[in-house]
């Protein structure tokens, strides 16, 4: 077995910490700019009772308002028709 000393080790083991803390963190830069927050109107929803404007997933149809806990269409910004004009 490889005889190591107690400081030796200890220099040894924060390195590898060190380094995977690093490693992490370019990952989660790498993740973060591949899939960065590009918010467009298209994936807002917004609540037919409580007028409440919310991030919606972009392949859901329906979902449930986070403050009233109401069933929601989706509503995609490109459809005007079914948006309420006058508030």
């Amino acid at each position: 077995m490889i005889e190591i000393e107690l400081h030796h080790a200890f220099v040894l083991l924060t390195a590898i910490l060190l380094a995977l803390l690093y490693s992490l963190s370019l990952y989660d830069a790498w993740r973060a700019r591949v899939r960065g927050w590009d918010l467009t109107e298209d994936q807002l929803g917004e609540c037919v009772r409580c007028h409440t404007v919310f991030i919606a997933g972009r392949s859901e149809t329906v979902i449930r308002c986070p403050r009233c806990g109401s069933l929601c269409p989706s509503s995609r910004r490109g459809d005007s028709a079914s948006r309420t004009k006058g508030r």
